[in-house]
């Protein structure tokens, strides 16, 4: 095959999604997702900004006072990235999170149910989070956070989950899968894993997505102490290179899987980002392991490209992920990182599936 039909042929898988699924069949994608909402601003800079020693000498180190950008507003929070992803994808979903009562939160509130999200387990309080991401060529993008509540004491983090499977199982006894993305923003303690527990009890699948605070963000960052209570309640843990680290203080995703199992978790998924992901699973005799390569497409991002792909590709690859398990597709990890793609080439980002 020649590299021109391979691209050809990335093209069309990355075009493929599950819009027009029979709404009989759409009932066995059934998702509730919980975890943050919020809005980002991506800004595209020209030249990156400036380091501290090129400012002029014995001034204090600061950015500039104003500089051109590329700017677009994109939705923000893990768990409302897969929601919105897992809804435009064909998938059927649930929100059940808080939402700033502000008109941040009106816009965010306005893009999930105009892609078919149900909002109404949405509670609307406080002041929406905003990240303000930079970005620019041969420079690592900078987040800068606002109004971002606590990961200990974000209100409401045990009600959210009860109201999540609340759509799934309304009778005692459900079908579906229960989404916590974005652990642990504001999601710690007993109450989780009991939360989990009743979800279990329900038969309803759960999936934990890791996503550490980010440095110098708010809350303390995600810790082993955090997942050992929740782990044998998790079907599916899910993260990518640092969240796995922090998670286990193992370096080597096998060691950080194994750590996971051990403690409880039925499958990890370790993310590699473009370069694909490894489903791991207990065997007979040892750690079962599903390595699964995706399209090419690290090497033709642009700047802006590579931003949004770093902002958006671990909620994107989840949600993708899950429907593709949901409708038994003979590549859920390949068909993930090609939504993942769509997301970071596509001029309005997520808003673009």
């Amino acid at each position: 095959m020649t590299q021109s039909q391979q691209q050809q042929q990335e093209r069309k898988f990355i075009a493929v999604d599950f819009r027009g699924i029979q709404p009989m069949a759409r009932e066995r994608t059934a998702l509730a997702a919980t975890g943050p909402a919020g809005l980002e601003v991506m800004a595209i800079l020209p030249v990156p900004p400036p380091e501290p020693e090129s400012i002029e000498p014995d001034a204090l180190p600061r950015p500039p006072l104003a500089i051109a950008a590329d700017v677009t507003f994109e939705l923000g929070g893990e768990a409302a990235r897969a929601a919105y992803t897992y809804a435009a994808l064909g998938g059927l979903v649930s929100f059940a999170g808080r939402i700033g009562d502000d008109p941040a939160g009106d816009v965010v509130l306005q893009w999930l149910a105009g892609r078919g999200v149900d909002t109404t387990s949405i509670v609307r309080s406080g002041a929406t989070p905003v990240v303000v991401r930079l970005g620019a060529a041969g420079y690592r993008p900078i987040a800068i956070t606002g109004n971002m509540p606590g990961a200990d004491t974000a209100p409401g983090a045990a009600p959210d989950l009860e109201r999540a499977l609340e759509r799934l199982a309304p009778s005692g006894q459900g079908t579906g899968t229960l989404l916590l993305a974005g652990f642990p923003y504001g999601l710690r303690g007993e109450a989780v894993a009991a939360a989990l527990r009743e979800a279990g009890r329900r038969r309803v699948r759960t999936v934990v997505s890791l996503s550490p605070v980010a440095l110098g963000g708010p809350g303390a960052p995600l810790s082993p102490e955090d997942l050992e209570p929740l782990l044998p309640e998790a079907g599916l843990i899910c993260g990518g290179p640092a969240e796995l680290r922090r998670a286990t203080r193992r370096s080597d995703p096998a060691e950080a899987a194994r750590a996971l199992i051990a403690g409880g978790a039925r499958a990890v998924l370790a993310k590699r980002g473009p370069d694909g992901a490894t489903l791991f699973r207990p065997g007979p005799a040892a750690l079962e392991r599903e390595d699964t390569p995706t399209p090419a497409i690290a090497t033709t991002l642009q700047p802006v490209d590579r931003l949004r792909l770093a902002a958006s590709f671990g909620a994107v690859f989840d949600a993708a992920y899950l429907l593709g398990v949901a409708f038994n597709d003979p590549s859920p990890v390949r068909f993930a990182a090609a939504a993942a793609a769509r997301v970071a080439t596509s001029p309005r980002g997520i808003l673009g599936l």
